[in-house]
């Protein structure tokens, strides 16, 4: 029952101390759920958020409306992360424009490791199709060891991932590198998109938050 799913995880997010790593293809925390985390955040508990990026993900209408509350993120001291598309991912976007994303690499995990024991795994998507819409099921899982390989394979994921902070006037920057790079590549729009792509996510906004 989806209301059980998101009590639950309400409560695991409530007890946590220290730290939370999630990993989440498509995330839009909603309103009540920013302020849950920002409230976590302020209270000592820091997040480290990875996500698909709007070059990655299949569903744009979705990293719409998950930029809405990336800043506030940021600025509340969380990490966050977006999936970077690979080379050679990139070098058959360039062969075709016209490309179907889901023949391209796409992150489609949905993982959460609280503090240093409990492990959150399933087809729960944190956004509202999956709060209000989908069937989903999750697992938790309470076990130092395999908590500590989730969050290092969260972590791995951040090492090909764009770092996304915010420049002097709160705008966003995409910081990474790819293999071969000798210095870190930086761009103040979505990595590795095509004006028509960035333009088609604005469109995308018209689109009520509770049907993506």
């Amino acid at each position: 029952y989806r209301g059980d799913i998101i009590k639950e995880l309400q409560k695991l997010w409530t007890q946590t101390k220290d730290s939370v790593y999630m990993s989440a293809a498509y995330f839009v925390p909603g309103q009540g759920g920013l302020e849950h985390m920002l409230n976590e955040e302020k209270s000592g508990v820091h997040m480290t958020i990875v996500t698909n990026s709007l070059a990655s993900t299949n569903a744009p209408t979705v990293y719409a409306k998950w930029e809405k509350y990336r800043k506030q993120l940021i600025e509340s001291g969380a990490d966050v992360y977006e999936f970077m598309l690979s080379a050679e991912n990139l070098r058959g976007q360039q062969h075709d424009r016209e490309r179907k994303q889901s023949s391209f690499s796409v992150m489609h995990s949905k993982t959460i490791v609280f503090d240093d024991d409990i492990s959150w795994i399933g087809s729960f998507n944190l956004d509202p199709r999956s709060a209000y819409y989908n069937t989903e099921n999750v697992a938790i899982f309470e076990s130092s060891d395999f908590a500590a390989k989730l969050r290092e394979m969260i972590i791995r994921d951040t090492k090909t991932s764009w770092r996304v902070t915010l420049d002097k006037d709160g705008d966003p920057v995409w910081t990474g590198s790819r293999s071969g790079d000798k210095k870190p590549r930086v761009y103040h729009h979505s990595p590795d998109t095509s004006v028509f792509r960035r333009a088609w996510k604005i469109l995308t906004n018209l689109v009520p938050e509770k049907f993506v």
